[in-house]
C-alpha cells in the first residue's frame, strides 16, 4: 500500500477542516455581548469552526452590500436545533452566466470550486479571501442551497454530501433556472452543517445575535434582521449614543488612506475593577485584539502617565498602568483595506503597518492634557487607587519587617 494518499478538495476540507475553518474543539472565552444595547462581558463557549463557517457566508453578503455598495439589507436566520443557517442579501446576486471555458455556471463555480472567486486582485476592504470560504462551507455541510435573483431570472441549485460519510463526494444537482418579472435581486444561501464533520456544534444564540448587533452598529446604513426581527440600532448618535448613552467616553479617531480606526475609552465602566477590550475590524470581532489595539494601549497608558507627572510629584504618588486601566472598557471599530489575521478564526489583526498610524496619533501631549482636564473625577479616582495600593504595600512591608525583627529576638 502506498504511503502517499491523494484526497480531493472535498475530502481534504472534511478531514482537515481546521486548515480552512479553524478548530472544531469547543473554545471558552469572556466576550462582549449586548443586553438591550448595553455591552456586557460574558463567558461563552463555542466551536470556532462553526462560527467561521457562518461568518464566511455572512461576510460574503457584507462584501456585496458594504464593500461593493450593492443593496442595503442582510437577513439572517439561525436554527440551533438543526444547526441550519440562512443568509440573504439584496445585492446584485452572484453571476449566473454559463462559463463556456469551464462548462459550468459561474455561481456554481463560486460555491463548489475552491479556486474560483473574485478577490484575487485588489481586495479593498473585502473580508473574504479568494473564494475559498463558501466552497469549504459547502463541502462541510449536509446540504447547501443557493438561490439567486439576477438578470430577471431565479437561479436555484442544491448541493449535498451524498452518502454522508467524510469520504463521500459532493453531489451537485442541476440548477433550476426560471424567468421572473420581479425587480428584486440578491443571493440567499441556506446550509446545514454536517454531523460527519462536526461532532460538536456549540454556538450560543446570544453569541450570534450579538455579532449581528455589531454589524448593524458598524454600518448604520445597513438593515440587519435576525430570525425575522430587525436589529435595532439608533440612527442618530451612532456608537456613542447607542452603547454609552449616560456617559461621555474618551474618544480618538485615526484616519489614513485605506484605514480608519475609532477608539472609545470608558473609565469606571465596570464595578468589579476589571479591564476589558473589544475590537471590530470590518465588523469582524477580533477577540484577541491585534497590532492596532496593542499599540493604542501602549501609547495611551504611557502618554497618560507622562501627562500626570507634575500632579503625581505634587501628590507624592506614583500611579501605574493598572491604576488607570481599572474598570475601563476600551471599544474599537476599525474599517480598513486588506486586513490580515493570524488564523482562520480571524480573532487577531496582524497588519504591522497600522502601528505607526496609531503611534503618531497618540504623539500629541495636548490630547492627554484635554483628557485630564475633562475628566477630573476619574483622575482623582486614579490617585485614590494609587494611594490605596501604596498604603497596602507599605503595610505589607512593615508587617514583613516586624516579623523579621520578631524572629531575630527569638533567636537571641
Amino acid at each position: 500500500m502506498s504511503e502517499i494518499e491523494k484526497l480531493s478538495d472535498f475530502q481534504h476540507a472534511r478531514h482537515r477542516t481546521e486548515m480552512y475553518l479553524s478548530s472544531r474543539d469547543p473554545h471558552t472565552q469572556v466576550v462582549l455581548e449586548y443586553d438591550d444595547g448595553k455591552p456586557v462581558p460574558r463567558e461563552s463557549t463555542w466551536v470556532p469552526a462553526v462560527f467561521v463557517a457562518f461568518r464566511e457566508i455572512f461576510d460574503n453578503a457584507l462584501d456585496e452590500v458594504i464593500t461593493h455598495g450593492y443593496g442595503n439589507r442582510i437577513d439572517v436566520t439561525f436554527r440551533p436545533d438543526t444547526m441550519t443557517f440562512s443568509i440573504t442579501d439584496n445585492g446584485r446576486g452572484i453571476p449566473i452566466t454559463l462559463d463556456k471555458k469551464h462548462k459550468m455556471y459561474q455561481a456554481t463555480m463560486a460555491v463548489a470550486d475552491t479556486k474560483a472567486g473574485r478577490n484575487f486582485g485588489d481586495r479593498g476592504a473585502s473580508r473574504g479571501l479568494n473564494g475559498v470560504g463558501a466552497s469549504i462551507v459547502n463541502y462541510c455541510s449536509e446540504y447547501f442551497q443557493m438561490d439567486i435573483h439576477r438578470d430577471k431570472q431565479h437561479f436555484s441549485q442544491r448541493f449535498t454530501e451524498g452518502k454522508g460519510n467524510r469520504d463521500a463526494k459532493l453531489v451537485i444537482e442541476d440548477p433550476i433556472i426560471l424567468p421572473t418579472n420581479t425587480k428584486v435581486t440578491g443571493t440567499r444561501i441556506e446550509f446545514r452543517l454536517s454531523k460527519h464533520v462536526f461532532k460538536d456544534m456549540r454556538l450560543p444564540e446570544s453569541f450570534i445575535k450579538s455579532r449581528m448587533f455589531e454589524a448593524a452598529l458598524c454600518y448604520p446604513q445597513l438593515t440587519v434582521t435576525y430570525n425575522g426581527q430587525k436589529i435595532a440600532v439608533p440612527a442618530k448618535g451612532g456608537v456613542e449614543k447607542t452603547l454609552f448613552p449616560n456617559v461621555k467616553p474618551i474618544f480618538l479617531e485615526m484616519d489614513a488612506p485605506g484605514f480608519n480606526s475609532r477608539f472609545w475609552l470608558v473609565p469606571q465602566f465596570f464595578d468589579e475593577g476589571q479591564e476589558f477590550t473589544h475590537g471590530l475590524v470590518n465588523a469582524i470581532p477580533v477577540f484577541n485584539g491585534g497590532v492596532h489595539i496593542e499599540t493604542f494601549r501602549k501609547f495611551f497608558f504611557s502618554g497618560m502617565l507622562k501627562a500626570m507627572e507634575r500632579e503625581s510629584k505634587r501628590k507624592k504618588l506614583n500611579p501605574n498602568r493598572g491604576d488607570i486601566a481599572d474598570g475601563m472598557l476600551l471599544y474599537n471599530i476599525t474599517q480598513m483595506d486588506a486586513p490580515s489575521f493570524d488564523s482562520q478564526s480571524k480573532t487577531r489583526l496582524i497588519n504591522e503597518n497600522v502601528a505607526s498610524i496609531i503611534a503618531k496619533a497618540l504623539d500629541d501631549p495636548d490630547f492627554f492634557k484635554n483628557v485630564i482636564k475633562r475628566n477630573p473625577e476619574w483622575i482623582e479616582q486614579i490617585y485614590a487607587r494609587c494611594a490605596e495600593r501604596t498604603m497596602k504595600k507599605d503595610d505589607a512591608e512593615a508587617s514583613k519587617a516586624g516579623k523579621k525583627n520578631l524572629r531575630s529576638k527569638v533567636e537571641e
